[in-house]
């Protein structure tokens, strides 16, 4: 048995509280994982990318994201997924004003994502929707080239798609 991460290990001086289901291996051995780290000044929870490299955990989702605005947001993180190269693909999710974004992240290192698609209830002015998807569900997959595949509503439509889906990622329909 080797242990990965528990509950009450710190990073960054925050502790884990809770780590969420679905994290994944890749062939090195190197893990992928979602936990949920406490602020001691608030006490809140809040979710964090971690990549366990046989040795140690570090998080790649670092707290400056929190600066984004992210954090106030009810920011979620879901279904890690790595590969052979290390990469890590996560599903995130916010919900602020009444606004909804769900994104697939693809990590190479700390701090340091790719947003491979983007779903959500944004809208332009004028009514206009802002991203194709109203949402991507929450297990993922990606492979060693790193394609991501997710299954999501395409506004009435259940859909299945991968990152090489250009067309459907980058808003056109």
């Amino acid at each position: 048995l080797q242990l990965m991460g528990q509950t009450g290990d710190t990073f960054n001086g925050l502790k884990l509280i809770s780590i969420k289901p679905n994290p994944s291996i890749n062939d090195s051995g190197n893990v992928a994982f979602v936990g949920t780290l406490q602020v001691p000044s608030s006490g809140v929870g809040y979710d964090a990318v971690f990549r366990w490299n046989g040795a140690i955990a570090g998080m790649l989702s670092p707290l400056e994201w929190m600066s984004e605005g992210e954090l106030n947001a009810n920011a979620l993180f879901s279904s890690a997924w790595i590969n052979n190269a290390d990469q890590v693909a996560v599903r995130f999710s916010a919900t602020s004003s009444g606004q909804s974004v769900t994104s697939l992240r693809s990590y190479s290192s700390p701090s340091i994502f790719t947003d491979v698609v983007k779903a959500g209830t944004a809208t332009y002015p004028g009514g206009q929707r802002y991203y194709p998807f109203d949402t991507v569900f929450p297990s993922i997959s990606m492979n060693n080239k790193g394609l991501v595949a997710f299954a999501g509503q395409l506004q009435t439509k259940s859909t299945l798609a991968t990152s090489a889906s250009l067309g459907v990622l980058n808003g056109s329909q």
